[in-house]
């Protein structure tokens, strides 16, 4: 199983960032909480953008639309501060994967060599970084090509180096998921985490750009856990790497019920476990209809006299179903509270979850509908009349 990495207080390590000495710590921080034997790190991040200057941009794509490539909730050119001066920036789609992320998810090329081992290590800070694009980059860029890139908390560019283009419809999950919604990689930039700087630096404000990288990449990561019993044993080592660096250590979050009950199950556990959900669904689906059904028989005397006196068949389901609105609203807002703003550290499917959940509401909708107008054919209006109801 693979657990998500986190800080417990992030904002001391960006400030730690500030100096040479503490990029330096952060940078062996980072590198010492990767390297922990028997559990392997990897970083993904499928909705960090990157920074291009506009300039570049406009150079780059000349009489090309660059739209299509812009960070679509900040598709236009903005001015940043920039080394104390102003800078117009345009935000592009992009994902981080470190050399371990690439290969895990199999990221094809049409041309060009990708990430590997060599390119990610770099002699000094200020050597070029590799980057690959996605393949709608074909006509616009070249494999060897140099372009600046920037990324968030950063206030300096990196010079990258295009090493590969990224073959037609390749799709990676979001959020690094492995059943996630799957995300086309066409236009987009993959920016590396992990890069080792293999000389040691000399003083210069370039270190600082790649500790930041280092943060962004360790909150963005994800640890292998073999058993539960190595828990214990592995948070102690975060403890021991935390206070060496005089920083907070990292905190494994721990994996949801589900993936606990999935983990290390047979194949006839979970298909017992999907029989019983099915069972459940079913049961639930079943409450519902007698539910309904109950209400309507007992207001069936009241439906008549509407009838009766001449209201008609849809102005009283109508009714029926705004009783029932207001009935599943609640649920619906909770639904959307809980899981669109994720109160509760829910990191599932957004998407799926609420369109789902609509989904039942709308066929909650259809079944009452249709079961009320089929129980109005029993409705003996003459009974009524004749009752002098």
């Amino acid at each position: 199983m693979w657990y998500d990495l986190q800080f417990s207080d992030d904002g001391l390590f960006f400030d730690e960032a500030k100096s040479f000495e503490g990029s330096l710590n952060i940078i062996d921080y980072c590198k010492m909480a990767k390297e922990v034997a028997n559990h392997p790190v990897m970083s993904v991040n499928t909705f960090q953008s990157v920074m291009l200057r506009y300039d570049d941009v406009e150079n780059i794509f000349v009489d090309k639309d660059y739209m299509p490539f812009a960070d679509e909730n900040n598709p236009l050119p903005v001015t940043v501060a920039h080394n104390g001066g102003a800078l117009s920036i345009l935000q592009m789609k992009a994902m981080q994967f470190d050399y371990r992320a690439y290969n895990i998810y199999g990221i094809e090329l049409e041309e060009g060599t990708g990430f590997t081992k060599e390119n990610v290590t770099i002699n000094t800070a200020a050597d070029t970084v590799p980057v690959i694009l996605g393949n709608d980059y074909r006509d616009i860029c070249s494999v060897g090509q140099e372009i600046d890139m920037g990324i968030a908390g950063t206030e300096d560019f990196f010079h990258c180096r295009v090493e590969g283009i990224v073959k037609k419809g390749m799709l990676v999950p979001d959020f690094g998921v492995q059943n996630g919604e799957l995300i086309p990689l066409d236009a987009f930039i993959i920016f590396p985490y992990g890069i080792t700087i293999q000389d040691s630096p000399a003083e210069s404000d370039e270190i600082n750009k790649f500790a930041i990288l280092d943060i962004l990449a360790m909150e963005n990561a994800k640890v292998f856990v073999e058993k539960e019993s190595e828990f214990r044993e592995l948070v102690s080592i975060y403890q021991t790497i935390g206070s060496t660096h005089s920083l907070p250590a990292i905190v494994i979050a721990d994996a949801s019920m589900g993936l606990r009950l999935l983990r290390d199950t047979s194949a006839v556990k979970v298909r017992i476990m999907l029989l019983m959900t099915i069972i459940a669904v079913l049961f639930v689906f079943y409450g519902l209809a007698v539910t309904f059904y109950n209400k309507i028989k007992l207001g069936q005397k009241v439906y008549g006299i509407y009838l009766m006196n001449g209201c008609s068949l849809w102005m009283i389901l109508a009714s029926w179903l705004l009783e029932l609105l207001v009935i599943v609203l609640p649920s619906l807002c909770l639904c959307r509270i809980i899981f669109v703003q994720r109160n509760f550290g829910f990191e599932a499917q957004v998407g799926n979850i609420l369109n789902t959940a609509y989904g039942i509401i709308g066929l909650v909708f259809v079944l009452g509908a249709i079961m009320i107008s089929v129980i109005f054919r029993g409705i003996d209006l003459e009974k009524y009349i004749k009752g002098k109801e």
